[in-house]
């Protein structure tokens, strides 16, 4: 509870409250004041402030360019004393959330492509070693399969043209 503009105590709304346990809160908010220092924003009929540095992943030089911008803020303090509240919330982390979460499925997805990539170079080195009529034991095949170095595959294949046995492939 807080105290109201005319004496008599408010809920705290329920969302906010929920900010005292740890809970990750995001505000999709529309800006109403900017100056120098960040931006005001009214979040569940609190008003909240977003400093400056926290607007973007840039450095911003006017913050009011962002006033009456419908953005995201996570909220990153929450104080209640007395008559109003304190929030502080950032955008920035929001965004450095999304930039992490989109490397991570650019890595998932490079990996996989690299794993394609290593498979295929393996299928072909078989099959030429095969189509040359190379005998090749179950030491050399799993050699091949567990290589996961590309250059070292693209060697290996290479070296099949003139080869009179697999050990003049795999050295």
């Amino acid at each position: 509870m807080r105290e109201g503009r005319r004496g008599g105590l408010r809920p705290v709304p329920a969302a906010l409250q929920r900010a005292t346990q740890g809970e990750d809160l995001r505000a999709d908010e529309r800006t109403f004041r900017g100056g120098k220092g960040g931006v005001e924003v009214q979040v569940s009929g609190a008003r909240a402030f977003c400093p400056i540095s926290q607007l973007d992943l840039r450095h911003v030089e006017d913050a009011s360019v962002y006033v009456g911008q419908k953005l995201q803020f996570k909220i990153t303090r929450f104080e209640e004393g007395g008559r109003s509240l304190n929030l502080v919330l950032s955008r920035r982390a929001l965004l450095e959330e999304e930039n992490a979460k989109r490397a991570a499925e650019l890595k998932g997805k490079l990996e996989g492509l690299r794993d394609g990539e290593l498979k295929g170079l393996r299928d072909a080195l078989l099959r030429l070693i095969a189509r040359a009529g190379l005998p090749l034991s179950e030491d050399d095949r799993a050699r091949i399969l567990a290589c996961d170095d590309a250059p070292t595959l693209d060697r290996w294949i290479e070296n099949i043209i003139g080869a009179k046995a697999i050990t003049d492939v795999l050295c």
